[in-house]
């Protein structure tokens, strides 16, 4: 299967340099599709189940096989994922240098998948674009969501996919 093309990535032999782009606040995509551009996503949090993304996306979670063919495992450098109180999702904050979140690059098919993971975040994230590392040598800017509300609604420790899925999914 071909993914979409995206702007082409570049080897570094060092982790990225962490440059964060302010020019996509917000959660709305402008109507015009060619105002936006196409960029994988990295996810982190409840998104990484193929299971819930497919039934977003398309709206069957027996699609699952159709987002993991979408998708790369990924490392967020320099920012640190934390559970948020009393919920079940996470939130990403930036961190120290040593910190790394691991989630996945998922390759959207189209604007209407961007807009329908836009929508899924509430107002506690702001979409931002990042530099993710995938295959441990290649690094590619991507949106991701952050999290933009009280830091004091973050736990200390990080936040379990695993166990979500565990007890979450079904």
């Amino acid at each position: 299967m071909d993914l979409p093309h995206y702007p082409p990535e570049s080897q570094t032999s060092s982790p990225p340099s962490f440059v964060i782009s302010n020019d996509l606040r917000g959660h709305e995509m402008p109507r015009e599709s060619k105002s936006v551009i196409m960029r994988p996503i990295f996810l982190y949090g409840t998104l990484m189940s193929a299971k819930l993304l497919a039934e977003l996306l398309t709206g069957d979670r027996k699609n699952e096989d159709w987002v993991k063919m979408r998708r790369k495992p990924a490392i967020l450098f320099g920012y640190t994922r934390r559970a948020v109180v009393d919920a079940d999702y996470p939130g990403v904050v930036q961190g120290s240098k040593e910190d790394r979140v691991k989630g996945y690059l998922f390759y959207p098919r189209h604007q209407q998948d961007l807009q329908k993971i836009a929508d899924f975040e509430n107002e506690s994230y702001t979409r931002e674009v990042v530099e993710v590392v995938v295959n441990e040598l290649t690094a590619t800017m991507a949106y991701t969501y952050l999290w933009c509300d009280d830091i004091d609604d973050l736990c200390a420790e990080d936040w379990d996919f695993e166990e979500f899925e565990r007890t979450c999914i079904l």
